[in-house]
């Protein structure tokens, strides 16, 4: 029996690839472990049906923070960034904004650590989402606690984008109103992140913006 997946003979993949509907996960099913049942679909779509070879499939992952944003404004960086760090943890990197502002994705612009070790079966903690590698572009964080504030102050903005189109009469007790928050509860960068992101709501002159990354980084620094 196959206990794990990366290891399927190519011989057996051709022979599923010629069988058809329930036929094929049948014949699958038998030669796998049962813990890798939950596994099979999204196997036989990308290695049977596709053109993942059965070595690397499923390997690797980037990891990203998966907060609320109040649970990401009232938590300590440290704290949410401690869970992303495994023992082959090497450097920081940031998930890059390309296509934000179209899909709103609250990941794009995250600190965010890569892995290539990971199996297909790891499980990602508590508050961490782990993301394909071919799913994100990765850049290096050379400041991480810049990087943080900068995605806080985008995520905040995300929240606000439904409410108004024009921010100059936002403040910070009027966002944290809207987040649900308090200023006794947030934490040192959550408010760092939220001056920046009033900073750059007084900036005019862009067409298509993706706040928290128009600014300078002075506007993110204590």
């Amino acid at each position: 029996m196959i206990d794990d997946l990366n290891r399927t003979p190519r011989s057996l993949i051709e022979e599923a690839r010629e069988a058809q509907g329930f036929a094929r996960l049948r014949l699958l099913r038998s030669r796998i472990t049962h813990p890798n049942y939950p596994f099979l679909d999204r196997f036989i779509r990308e290695v049977v049906d596709g053109d993942a070879s059965p070595e690397e499939w499923g390997r690797g992952g980037i990891l990203v923070p998966d907060l609320s944003i109040s649970e990401l404004l009232e938590t300590s960086p440290p704290a949410f960034l401690h869970p992303l760090r495994r023992t082959n943890f090497s450097k920081w990197k940031y998930v890059m904004m390309e296509g934000a502002i179209d899909r709103h994705d609250p990941s794009a612009g995250a600190p965010a650590a890569l892995y290539g070790d990971l199996h297909y079966s790891w499980r990602p903690p508590e508050n961490v989402v782990r993301i394909s590698p071919k799913a994100a572009k990765l850049s290096p964080a050379e400041e991480i606690n810049i990087v943080v504030r900068r995605w806080i102050a985008f995520r905040v903005s995300l929240v606000l984008a439904p409410i108004s189109s024009t921010h100059s009469d936002f403040t910070v007790e009027k966002i944290l109103q809207v987040t649900g928050s308090t200023p006794q509860r947030i934490s040192h960068d959550a408010r760092a992140a939220i001056m920046g992101l009033l900073a750059e709501f007084k900036m005019n002159d862009q067409a298509n913006p993706t706040y928290g990354h128009m600014g300078p980084a002075d506007y993110y620094m204590d």
